[in-house]
């Protein structure tokens, strides 16, 4: 049977339609949504895509990826998706392995994160708390820093070191006994020993007694014939001490070698404090005593006749001689005041 032309004509764009519509219900869609004759509108696709204008009833394909959408007045026309380094496949089994080694922070790394996630940023440092931080030392002053109630357990090595002066240094027995005890510095010296043997502390660096005085309270002087010392120093020629022995007091000095020495009836009552001051303006060094420490009766005084910027401290106790029971020293409660009394 023969059909007019025009039949054959509608015949055919019928079987294009109908090609066309059996061929979008196998397209594969991996992103975007495929928009129908009604006008619905499409979802957004996931990634970038481009445009590409085509004839009415064209479908195109690129990498058997399809997405077909009407244009106003001009039919179908063909949006593709271009392949972006894997990220439009994040669904894809086969590339699920990428979105977990993009995130992975690499400290020498400067490659940028995965789209949609924020770039790692290294860990600030440390927020510096200047309260923490440990104050600077006071500075040290020469005043009252030589000042020890011996209550420590061990001698304080920033103010004394063991030795003996006035005796003479070979004199200096190291096996008498010499440290802090019971709340004061307490010497044990030698018994029934032939020779000079002393022993105690020395301050570990010479003090500025001009315009000062300097304080011990005696606990207990050593017995018999043993010397219990107190003196100050500049070298074995020059010097000024308290001496008890047996139950004499004695304020002696040594100038030039030259020795000197005045006495009284020793009282451990009335004589339980023991100071060195000296007078800046008549250059007078006087050794005076106090029951308590608070009421002074200069014994002896003198003016100084060698510089005393710069003396040793001495508190010692020994034997020059046998003795058969020296005893104990003890001292406490030193003092060193730059000041004139």
């Amino acid at each position: 049977m023969h059909f007019p032309r025009w039949k054959k004509t509608l015949e055919g764009f019928w079987n294009s339609v109908e090609y066309s519509v059996t061929v979008s219900k196998n397209v594969i869609l991996s992103a975007g949504l495929l928009t129908f004759f009604s006008g619905q509108p499409a979802a957004q696709p996931r990634v970038p895509v481009n445009e590409v204008v085509a004839p009415n009833t064209e479908v195109r394909g690129f990498a058997s990826k399809f997405l077909l959408k009407r244009a106003p007045g001009r039919g179908f026309i063909t949006r593709w998706v271009q392949h972006r380094s894997h990220s439009s496949h994040s669904s894809h089994s086969s590339h699920s392995s990428h979105s977990s080694h993009s995130s992975h922070y690499s400290g020498g790394s400067t490659s940028p994160a995965p789209s949609g996630t924020p770039s790692p940023r290294p860990a600030a440092p440390p927020k510096t708390d200047a309260s923490s931080s440990p104050p600077p030392a006071p500075a040290t002053t020469a005043l009252n820093s030589l000042n020890d109630d011996f209550n420590d357990l061990v001698r304080d090595e920033g103010k004394w070191k063991f030795g003996t002066l006035t005796p003479g240094l070979s004199s200096f027995d190291s096996h008498i006994v010499a440290g802090n005890h019971n709340g004061h510095l307490e010497i044990a010296p030698r018994a029934a020993i032939a020779g000079p043997h002393y022993g105690g502390y020395v301050s570990a660096r010479r003090w500025d007694m001009t315009g000062a005085s300097t304080v011990v309270e005696v606990i207990r002087a050593a017995t018999g014939s043993a010397n219990t010392i107190f003196s100050l120093v500049v070298d074995s020629n020059n010097w000024v001490r308290f001496v008890v022995e047996g139950k004499t007091l004695f304020f002696q000095s040594r100038v030039e070698g030259i020795k000197s020495s005045t006495s009284v009836p020793y009282n451990p009552s009335q004589h339980k404090f023991w100071r060195f001051r000296h007078g800046a303006a008549a250059n007078i060094i006087s050794w005076e005593t106090s029951p308590d420490g608070v009421t002074w009766h200069v014994q002896h005084a003198t003016t100084a006749e060698f510089t005393i910027d710069a003396v040793y401290i001495e508190l010692n106790a020994g034997t020059y001689r046998p003795v058969v029971s020296p005893g104990l020293a003890a001292f406490d409660n030193f003092r060193f005041t730059q000041s004139d009394q």
